[in-house]
């Protein structure tokens, strides 16, 4: 099982997530280390930790938060590319026309 282990404010900490050590896991659980330390450095951490603490009966699965994650990181990366490949000078003319960037993205759908 995952545990995450934190010192704030002199006070040692221990979050048990509950779920077996995997990498898909692991992703998750910094995740949730990467939260708290915000919350930490925003003066908006939880010393109770119920804020954190995985609820008991959710309907949010492993699977479910990694899709998430994964969509985020899919979005970051799409945004990305759009914006590397639509400064293209794709015309030769010194500037980025948008009928050239135009696409038929038919078969997404």
């Amino acid at each position: 099982m995952l545990l995450l282990v934190w010192r704030s404010e002199g006070k040692r900490h221990y979050l048990y997530l509950g779920v077996p050590d995997s990498p898909t896991n692991r992703t998750v659980a910094a995740k949730k280390a990467a939260q708290i330390q915000l919350d930490m450095a925003s003066e908006n951490f939880d010393p109770t930790l119920k804020h954190y603490r995985p609820v008991k009966g959710s309907e949010s699965t492993v699977a479910e938060m990694m899709s998430m994650v994964i969509a985020e990181k899919i979005n970051l990366v799409e945004n990305s590319c759009w914006a590397r490949y639509s400064s293209l000078d794709l015309a030769g003319s010194g500037k980025v026309s948008n009928n050239s960037l135009m696409h038929n993205h038919s078969f997404y759908n």
